[in-house]
């Protein structure tokens, strides 16, 4: 058995949905107005990657984390595609480096607006909207 389909067995159908319901608590946040749907998509890849860190450990979320993100580095670099990659590779290793340094609050412990928006500091947030589909994001 490979390593794919190792961790496969190892995670069945779990990761998706752990990241599924991180993105249902940060859709609270963006209804209430803490944050918007751009800031939602980055804190979903920090969150997301600190959670399966401590589930599965950090080589697992490392791969899956790459996996997800697919090939985006072979589009244009001044592509929509490329750049919403560049973010979310980015926001994905700032996450796991939290989870490896025990840096910033778990998702399921944030009471304040500012506890929300903390990480936001060190993500790289892609503004969807100013970049529709097919525009050139530089």
């Amino acid at each position: 058995m490979g390593i794919i389909e190792k961790i496969a067995s190892m995670i069945g159908f779990k990761a998706p949905k752990i990241v599924d319901d991180i993105n249902k608590t940060l859709a609270t946040y963006v209804e209430e107005g803490y944050i918007n749907t751009d800031e939602q998509n980055a804190l979903r890849h920090y969150h997301g990657i600190k959670k399966l860190s401590k589930e599965y450990g950090e080589d697992v979320a490392y791969i899956l984390g790459i996996a997800n993100e697919e090939l985006g580095f072979l589009y244009p670099p001044n592509s929509r595609e490329y750049q919403d990659w560049k973010a979310d590779t980015n926001n994905n290793a700032v996450g796991l480096e939290h989870a490896q340094n025990n840096i910033g609050m778990e998702l399921d412990s944030i009471k304040t607006i500012e506890d929300v928006r903390e990480p936001l500091q060190y993500l790289r947030v892609f503004n969807f909207s100013e970049y529709p589909q097919g525009k050139d994001a530089y």
